[in-house]
C-alpha cells in the first residue's frame, strides 16, 4: 500500500493495537499518502500479527 514511502519512525503498541509515531512522522505520510490517515487511530489486533513487518522501532 505504501510502495517507494519511507516509513522510518513508526512503532507498534500491543497494548493499544495501534501504530504509533511523532505528530511530525504522521504528518509526512499523510502529506504523500493521504489515505495513510485511516492508519493513525484505526486499532486492529490483525494488523498487531504482521506489526514486526509494518513497523520497527
Amino acid at each position: 500500500m505504501f510502495h517507494g514511502t519511507l516509513l522510518s519512525g513508526f512503532g507498534w503498541n500491543s497494548e493499544t493495537h495501534l501504530i504509533e509515531a511523532d505528530d511530525e512522522v504522521w504528518a509526512n505520510l499523510i502529506n504523500s499518502k493521504p489515505e495513510a490517515i485511516l492508519f493513525k487511530t484505526k486499532k486492529s489486533v490483525a494488523l498487531q500479527r504482521n506489526a514486526s513487518f509494518i513497523c520497527k522501532r
